[in-house]
């Protein structure tokens, strides 16, 4: 699907389009069979650095109980319900939720329920701040496990 950003501001207690009309004329005659224009908010997305430290945090934990990173991440989200189930040639099917879609403000707070889910497992990992502090006092990387 083909997209065309506009954005809409609060002037004066009214929210106002600044769009060039002729290039969303362009636009919309550019698109092939049905038009549908929707109209919503728009939050920024997770970003890598919080992917970052989320991987940090699923490491600990696989590297702590013997398990791949990836059957981790998958055993995490079927016990805070990030997936759906479907069936499949007469079995029951799980899909896991990406990340990659979440907003920063729910990226943050999945990252809050790994961080409880890892002290629940008593293992200690650092803070998000601690975590970007340390990567903007160095450019190189940095073994977590020597610092915890």
């Amino acid at each position: 699907m083909k997209r065309f950003p506009i954005v809409i501001k609060p002037i004066d207690g009214k929210h106002v389009m600044n769009v060039n009309r002729q290039e969303l004329q362009t636009y919309i005659d550019s698109i092939e069979g049905k038009r549908e224009l929707i109209i919503g908010t728009s939050t920024e997305a997770r970003t890598l650095l919080q992917n970052r430290y989320m991987h940090l945090i699923f490491g600990k934990i696989a590297d702590y109980v013997g398990e791949p990173l990836e059957k981790i991440k998958c055993m995490f989200k079927i016990d805070i319900g990030m997936y759906d189930v479907f069936e499949y040639n007469g079995k029951q099917q799980l899909i896991y939720h990406e990340t990659r879609s979440l907003s920063k403000k729910d990226f943050g707070e999945l990252t809050e329920h790994l961080i409880a889910y890892a002290a629940n497992l008593g293992i200690n990992v650092p803070s998000p701040e601690e975590f970007y502090t340390m990567l903007d006092n160095s450019k190189k990387e940095i073994d977590f496990e020597k610092l915890y």
